[in-house]
């Protein structure tokens, strides 16, 4: 907050879904000045979950989640319903892909079907791809469209 000109009014904190559900959330912050603080669980540790749900009941439906960690996180959590990854032949970013470093081997993981397939000028692919969890080395892909 000390380098930064916005407000940063905080909402919370949440322990849990009931939580979220006794205040009154008020409407979704429109003020393009402030950047609002959501705080949730409990001591140093956020809960995803009563986030998620928060941030639902002020209507938001879909969030563009940038951060690779931040997503591994959400697939951990069986949150993550459809991601999109882009190449764009830039070689950058080291060992800070999806999943780098989870639990998630190749008999137990999160199995992803292609959407879309795009391509954007001759050096820039981008895919939309949904999630399906509780794939492992018994499960019959032969029903799955591909």
């Amino acid at each position: 907050m000390a380098n930064s000109p916005l407000k940063h009014p905080v909402i919370g904190p949440f322990k849990t879904i009931e939580d979220v559900d006794h205040a009154d959330l008020g409407e979704l912050y429109t003020d393009f000045n402030a950047f609002p603080v959501i705080v949730t669980g409990q001591g140093e540790n956020p809960d995803t979950k009563v986030l998620m749900y928060a941030l639902k009941k002020w209507g938001l439906e879909k969030l563009c989640i940038e951060a690779p960690s931040y997503c591994t996180h959400l697939l951990q959590q069986g949150m993550l319903d459809e991601y999109f990854i882009n190449y764009s032949m830039v070689f950058a970013g080291g060992q800070k892909s999806p999943g780098y470093a989870s639990e998630f081997g190749h008999m137990d993981h999160p199995h992803a079907d292609f959407l879309t397939l795009g391509i954007h000028e001759s050096n820039f692919i981008f895919t939309r791809q949904k999630i399906r969890y509780g794939v492992t080395n018994e499960t019959d892909l032969s029903g799955y469209k591909y």
